[in-house]
């Protein structure tokens, strides 16, 4: 065929648009941050964050349905649990059984908040003391695994006992235990006895064999806590106490061993307090007793001595006043003992006696009179319970726990506060006893005026009254003691008993739901975070900025493929074909892509004449065959006479696609087999003509960068308005670098979210060496990966909505026809 550049019945080419000077396409084409009404940020960031859960969309829904599985397996294999639950009330029953005989002062804070008396006993209930007890009394150290708790009575583990475990062997004449201990068998109903742990199983249970653990103390300590809660009704001053096991029968026991011996304790410790404060005051009454014994004795030997029986008229007045102030002046040296007496106490180093005593003293009425002291012993109280709560518990802390060491500090404050208030007041109280010294005194002197006798007989008569005074004091004070110690009652009543153990709800739609939400969370972080490592080009602005380029275009999802993006083999099915071709439907989406890439080109020249092109890629599989068939198609629709060159002599792709034979091709023009004129082929687009890659020589570079080359070229120059070349990968070959040397321009295609940016940089650079002339980038989008369109979400949309109509493309240009 002719290969003139004049074809008769064709329109001219549209050379003004090759050579009028136009903004780069960086600037004309980028498409610009459309502020439409009610388009914010947030609403692009939402499309971007939407996208990508979108693209994702496999890996979200594979980690949500592994999650609920798992929820779902969760919630199947969870053994059941049982919980017992009971009642008591804490309030102060030694009160009212007593009369109102032991007054105890509001406890505070330092701060003047009230304690709440019910929540510390919840506190007490907790702690290992209580629940040590409760392990010790009822065995709980003996574990049953798979044998019932009712089938196993009578179990006894003493403390001293070590950990093991039973091997338990079940036949229908008895049973038998293995131990570290030795060996044991009897008939059911008769206990065994293996290193001192006793128990009697019943009856045979339902299995043959099962392993009996005898946990460490501490262990089975902390398992009753983890299982025992707690909660105060609101406004009463009642407990409502619950404890979870998998076994029901063992649920309500434990927690009747709980409600027992917290009861017990509670108990024990009101009278050993009123026990303490008993013998204290009893210690305080033998002092007393024996110093009105004295002042009894000094009187009668006086009176015995002198004959003097009583007391003048005169001395009347004088005597009764002395005796108000003797009195007055003992009970405040008493007070200065007494507080003395807690000075030394507090100074010395406190051993657990010193403690008790402490606190007997610290109850004694000169001292809880007294606020300043009342109000820091009682600190010092809280203190120490809360350090013992922090010592004990299921997560009991150890001693060099910072908390503790705070707590240690605050003891020690409040320690050292209680000797400065005892100081005090000692020295208060003694400074009343020096003012009342000088007022005896002056009283003295206005006895010695008396005679002799009568003076002796009026102080030993004052002395032995005011000795009389204490002692009646202290016995009055010790028969409350005794009342109180004889009470055999605490402050814990119990209202219900531990109820029969009932199953609780395993909440498995609740346990799936929550597999099922945190599954979807899962996948969406793990969707956003390989996101975040994919160092693949996705958009248009990753194109512009990575690689300083401008990006001519994006070219999206073929409309009719009959799968999700094109395969990244090097020939396609032949049915595919038609699809690669997206210009031949005018009102695809495809088409108006690369009619604007058509338009970009043409735009992006400065100045000039382009007359040969070449389409590569970085790697092979982004598209480049298809972008350089669907490119030359639409320019050859533009009206320009297009020669498409498949320059791809290793892996040929343009003969399949406009389904036309290989040979001959351009391997046999170089080689000077066929002429350029019976190579080159008419297609079914009008303009446009195609030069097959013919037979794929051993030595393709060597071909393209012959002598014979450069004249196809020039010779195809001069007979086309555009020539453009289909070129191998430039990281797979040098081939689309030769050619890319001697041509007008280079576009660059790129597949979005496959094309790793570092290969299109060293591509780039590939090219820059050669000195190619790099147009810009075309981002070939087959599967639909990348970002939303500008914030528009599916740009395939958009295409098609506004080819339509005839409207303005979401970047901002009209729709082209063939006829502008």
């Amino acid at each position: 065929m002719p290969l003139s550049n004049d074809s008769g019945g064709r329109a001219g080419p549209v050379r003004p648009a090759l050579r009028v000077a136009r903004t780069p396409v960086a600037a004309a084409d980028a498409a610009p941050e459309v502020a439409g009404p009610g388009t914010t940020l947030l609403a692009v960031d939402l499309h971007a964050l939407l996208g990508v859960f979108r693209r994702h969309v496999r890996l979200i829904a594979a980690v949500a349905l592994a999650c609920t599985g798992l929820a779902f397996w969760y919630a199947r294999s969870r053994p059941p649990q049982y919980e017992s639950d009971a009642r008591i009330r804490v309030a102060d029953l030694r009160r009212s059984l007593t009369g109102g005989i032991e007054e105890q002062a509001m406890e505070r804070l330092a701060g003047g908040t009230p304690v709440d008396p019910v929540l510390s006993q919840i506190e007490v209930l907790r702690s290992r003391t209580v629940i040590g007890r409760v392990v010790d009394h009822g065995s709980l150290r003996l574990r049953t695994g798979e044998v019932p708790s009712n089938l196993v009575g009578d179990p006894l583990v003493p403390p001293s006992a070590p950990t093991d475990t039973l091997a338990m062997e079940f036949r229908d004449d008895g049973y038998t235990a293995a131990g570290r201990a030795g060996t044991a068998r009897a008939a059911y109903g008769q206990p065994v006895n293996v290193g001192g742990v006793r128990f009697t199983v019943t009856a045979r249970p339902q299995v043959s064999e099962a392993s009996f653990p005898i946990v460490s103390r501490e262990v089975a300590i902390g398992r009753v806590i983890e299982g025992l809660n707690a909660r105060l009704q609101e406004r009463t001053d009642v407990v409502r106490l619950g404890y979870v096991a998998g076994d029901p029968v063992r649920a309500q026991r434990v927690l009747s061993a709980v409600v027992e011996n917290f009861q017990a304790v509670n108990t024990e410790r009101a009278q050993q307090q009123s026990k303490r404060r008993r013998i204290f005051i009893e210690e305080q009454m033998r002092t007393a007793d024996s110093v009105l014994a004295m002042a009894q004795l000094e009187l009668t030997r006086f009176q015995q001595s002198e004959q003097a029986f009583s007391s003048t008229q005169r001395f009347s007045t004088e005597q009764q006043s002395m005796m108000e102030l003797e009195q007055r002046r003992e009970e405040l040296d008493a007070e200065r003992r007494t507080y003395q007496q807690l000075l030394d106490r507090v100074m010395r180093s406190r051993t657990t006696d010193d403690a008790a005593a402490l606190r007997a003293l610290a109850a004694t009425p000169g001292v809880a009179a007294n606020p300043v002291v009342a109000q820091l012993y009682t600190q010092l109280s809280r203190h120490e319970m809360i350090r013992d709560s922090l010592l004990s518990g299921p997560q009991a802390r150890a001693a060099s726990d910072p908390d503790i060491q705070r707590l240690n500090t605050q003891i020690a404050t409040a320690e050292t506060r209680i000797a400065e208030a005892v100081r005090s007041q000692i020295a208060s109280v003694t400074a009343r006893l020096a003012a009342m010294d000088g007022v005896r005194a002056r009283a003295e002197g206005r006895m010695r005026a008396m005679p002799d006798r009568q003076a002796q007989e009026v102080r030993l008569t004052q002395q032995m009254t005011t000795v009389q005074g204490m002692a009646d004091q202290l016995r009055q004070e010790y028969q409350k003691a005794r009342i109180s110690e004889a009470v055999e009652a605490g402050q814990v009543e119990v209202l219900d008993l531990p109820s029969t153990a009932r199953r609780m709800s395993s909440h498995g739609a609740l346990i799936i739901l929550l597999g099922l939400l945190g599954g979807v969370g899962l996948g969406a972080g793990a969707a956003l975070l390989r996101e975040q490592l994919n160092t693949t080009l996705r958009s248009r602005e990753e194109i512009e900025e990575m690689l300083r380029v401008p990006s001519l275009g994006v070219v999206p999802a073929l409309a009719g493929a009959r799968r999700k993006g094109l395969r990244r083999a090097a020939a396609p099915a032949k049915d595919d074909a038609a699809v690669e071709l997206a210009v031949l439907d005018s009102r695809s989406a495809g088409a108006e892509a690369y009619r604007t890439l058509r338009t970009n080109l043409l735009f992006s020249q400065v100045s000039g004449q382009l007359k040969a092109l070449v389409v590569t890629s970085p790697v092979p599989g982004d598209g480049k065959s298809t972008t350089a068939s669907n490119l030359a198609a639409a320019l050859a629709q533009q009206g320009m006479r297009v020669a498409l060159v498949d320059c791809d002599l290793r892996r040929a792709r343009q003969h399949a696609i406009f389904k036309v034979p290989a040979e001959p091709g351009l391997t046999q023009v170089v080689l000077g087999h066929s002429t350029l004129a019976e190579a080159i082929r008419p297609t079914t687009i009008k303009n446009l003509f195609l030069l097959t890659a013919g037979t794929l020589p051993p030595n393709p570079a060597e071909l393209l960068g012959s002598d014979r080359m450069q004249e196809v070229l020039a010779e195809l120059q001069g007979a086309f308005d555009l020539v453009l070349f289909d070129t191998p990968p430039v990281l797979a070959a040098s081939d689309g670098v030769v050619l890319a040397a001697r041509a007008d321009g280079v576009v660059l295609v790129v597949r979005a979210a496959s094309t790793a940016r570092g290969a299109a940089q060293h591509a780039l650079r590939q090219l820059a060496a050669v000195g190619a002339r790099v147009l810009g980038v075309v981002l070939n989008d087959p599967e639909g990966r990348m970002p939303a369109y500008g914030g528009y979400g599916d740009y395939n949309y958009y295409y098609a909505a506004y080819a339509a109509v005839g409207e303005p493309t979401p970047n901002g240009k009209r729709r082209e026809h063939a006829s502008v």
